[in-house]
């Protein structure tokens, strides 16, 4: 039976002869489009997925099918163009999912370093006398200048400097002990 002939009886009324039509064009074209999808996909278990949907669709949608003559280049064609549509949405999951990962794992990083932060902050209040605890924090932490934090709690700047020395010894020995 020729294209032509298959393309008649498939978009005819007729069920059964549809369906017989059907049965004559995956029988006859079904190889050739696998190897069309593989050429895309590199995969012959995705390739034949994608075949599987190419021949569902034209067997649901066979009524409003236009199919001009050559029908083996038509089914080739659909399934690269299926092929390359799964191969898309496989990388834009990809991206969604690293994207994803990306943000939520930052965050969870932050948190860690946030907690981390709460821990070092406690032992310091714990350790040391309020002044003390507060220009150690301000000094270390918070990033401000050893003469300000002198300064701020009228304190002189080589008592910061020797705090934060015996501090960071102490804290040391507390969240890394050998």
């Amino acid at each position: 039976m020729q294209d032509e002939e298959l393309i008649e009886l498939l978009t005819g009324g007729d069920e059964g002869l549809a369906e017989k039509a059907f049965n004559v064009v995956y029988d006859r074209y079904k190889a050739s489009a696998i190897r069309a999808a593989a050429y895309i996909t590199k995969d012959a278990e995705d390739a034949a997925d994608v075949v599987q949907d190419v021949f569902a669709d034209l067997w649901q949608k066979r009524a409003k099918k236009e199919i001009d003559g050559n029908l083996g280049a038509y089914l080739n064609r659909a399934a690269q163009h299926r092929a390359m549509n799964m191969l898309n949405s496989g990388i834009k999951r990809k991206k969604r999912h690293f994207h994803h990962e990306e943000k939520y794992g930052m965050l969870s990083d932050q948190m860690l370093r946030q907690e981390k932060l709460k821990q070092l902050i406690e032992a310091v209040d714990k350790i040391a006398p309020e002044p003390y605890a507060n220009a150690f924090k301000d000094s270390n932490i918070y990033g401000e200048e050893d003469q300000d934090v002198a300064d701020k709690y009228n304190i002189p700047l080589r008592r910061v400097r020797y705090l934060t020395s015996k501090l960071t010894a102490k804290l040391r020995s507390i969240f890394n002990p050998k």
